[in-house]
């Protein structure tokens, strides 16, 4: 078992090095931007506390307008890429953010695993981000 403290202090470092300077949200987990994206770096306690999950989520749009053409979107799309799944947040106002997320283990996580895993989630968000905006509308983070 992983002690998530430890856990997050080690992502903190690889995080660092591979991006350099990184925030932390009122969550506490990491985040940065990265062109017209930004992504955040979760760890939280998974299986009843005894395992600890590290998370990459993209924030790809934002302040999307719900309809049944973005939801067939998500829904046929969501499981289309290598290194994350595109899924929907309805937010308090009604709209919707989209995001892709992929969740690795910390317990053994090592630092190729973690580069690797937080590149493609950021690349291939960069990348969608500008093909949802064109086709539902909606910001991109980097329009906020």
């Amino acid at each position: 078992m992983a002690d998530v403290l430890v856990v997050k202090d080690r992502v903190q470092r690889m995080l660092t090095d591979l991006v350099g300077r990184v925030e932390i949200d009122k969550d506490g987990d990491f985040t940065f931007a990265h062109e017209s994206t930004r992504v955040f770096v979760a760890v939280r306690p998974w299986n009843n506390d005894t395992n600890v999950v590290v998370q990459f989520i993209a924030v790809t749009n934002c302040e999307l307008q719900g309809s049944p053409e973005l939801f067939e979107h998500i829904a046929t799309q969501a499981n289309h890429y290598l290194f994350g799944a595109l899924s929907l947040f309805k937010r308090e106002d009604g709209m919707y953010n989209a995001n892709l997320k992929h969740t690795v283990l910390g317990d053994t996580l090592d630092p190729d695993e973690f580069k690797h895993g937080l590149l493609c989630v950021t690349a291939t968000a960069d990348k969608i981000d500008d093909e949802i905006q064109k086709r539902f509308g909606g910001k991109r983070m980097a329009d906020l």
